[in-house]
């Protein structure tokens, strides 16, 4: 008969979760990669990456929970000195930390918006435009208290180079995620 001890593996720990860990470790290095294929666009301090992309992907396929410890890992892992953000920065400071700290908030949300129900596409590109908006919306609070800019100069230096490509990502996650169920079916 097995009883559960203090040293014991708690009835909770299931092969389920110990799956989820591993796609969640999946998406942290997918994250990391993201972060170093990117493009420094001179008239703002922030790069092009496809951080966002594994952002969204993550909350849109591993869910709430799973994409937000995928990305909350991601974020750590940078912060204690692992050199897997931009450019093989670490450290939670300069102009890019607000979107860095947002990562994890928008896998949860967008994994929360969708994950509850089936969704349709066009529901999944809103749950995506609105992790895209809390990026934003953090990246651009910590870019104008950074750089001592203007709320107007950090939207516009924060969000307008990088909007035409976060919406061809959004699709992109979207129809990834979309084959991703439907091979899992």
């Amino acid at each position: 008969m097995y009883r559960e001890t203090a040293l014991s593996f708690p009835k909770q720990l299931s092969w389920t979760s110990l799956r989820s860990w591993k796609g969640s470790l999946l998406f942290t290095a997918l994250t990391a990669l993201g972060a170093h294929l990117a493009v420094h666009i001179p008239p703002t301090p922030v790069p092009i990456t496809l951080q966002v992309f594994a952002v969204l992907l993550s909350g849109l396929i591993l869910g709430e929970r799973w994409g937000f410890v995928a990305q909350a890992q991601y974020v750590i892992l940078g912060a204690c000195g692992v050199p897997i953000f931009a450019f093989g920065n670490y450290g939670l400071s300069g102009p890019s930390a607000g979107y860095l700290l947002a990562f994890p908030i928008a896998a949860w949300l967008i994994g929360w918006l969708t994950q509850k129900r089936e969704c349709s596409g066009l529901q999944q590109i809103a749950a995506c435009g609105l992790g895209i908006t809390m990026i934003y919306g953090f990246g651009c609070t910590w870019l104008a208290l950074y750089m001592h800019m203007s709320a107007y100069q950090a939207l516009i230096a924060g969000t307008a180079w990088f909007l035409p490509f976060d919406i061809a990502k959004a699709g992109l996650a979207v129809a990834l995620s979309r084959l991703w169920r439907a091979a899992g079916d």
